[in-house]
This record gives structure tokens, C-alpha cells and sequence, in this order.
């Protein structure tokens, strides 16, 4: 089995443990603002990008332009309107 076939089986096995290290991250990194968004939506839009990047590498190739990564790139234009309309600037 290549590597690149088993990155859909690590990030279902390693779900809940890739999403606490990655909250740990963001919710210690200096430029969170917990005044422009709540650690519950934090969390849930970073499970979201989760799912949907694993639901891309099963269905397809690993090429962010193809089919497959459609609804990765439209939960990252979601997010970034959401942002933006929260206040955060490109660099925050």
C-alpha cells in the first residue's frame, strides 16, 4: 500500500487526535482573537476542512484544481467570508 493511499485510513484513525493538536495550535497561536470568534465555531469550521480534505484524497487524486477538492475550496471560501465579516484582516 503507497503512502498516498493511506491518508485517507491515518486521517479517519488519527480524526480526533489531528483536530486537538490543531485546535491546541490555533487557540494558543498569538493571532487568534477570541474576541472575533468563539473556540466552538473554531472548532467546528476546522472539523468541517477536515472532513471534507479526507472525503477528497478517497474520491480522488491529490490535485486541489480537481472535482473532488470542490467542496474543500468552497468551505475555504465560506470560511474566509466569514472572517472577514468577523473583522479579521488577510495577515490575522
Amino acid at each position: 500500500m503507497s503512502a498516498r493511499s493511506r491518508i485517507p485510513e491515518i486521517l479517519t484513525q488519527y480524526d480526533q487526535a489531528l483536530l486537538k493538536d490543531w485546535m491546541d495550535k490555533q487557540l494558543s497561536s498569538p493571532t487568534m482573537r477570541a474576541d472575533r470568534i468563539k473556540e466552538a465555531e473554531l472548532r467546528e469550521q476546522s472539523q468541517q476542512f477536515l472532513q471534507a480534505v479526507r472525503h477528497a484524497v478517497q474520491q480522488g487524486p491529490f490535485e486541489i484544481s480537481s472535482p473532488p477538492w470542490e467542496d474543500v475550496r468552497a468551505l475555504l471560501d465560506s470560511i474566509s467570508r466569514s472572517r472577514a465579516l468577523q473583522g479579521f484582516l488577510a495577515s490575522c
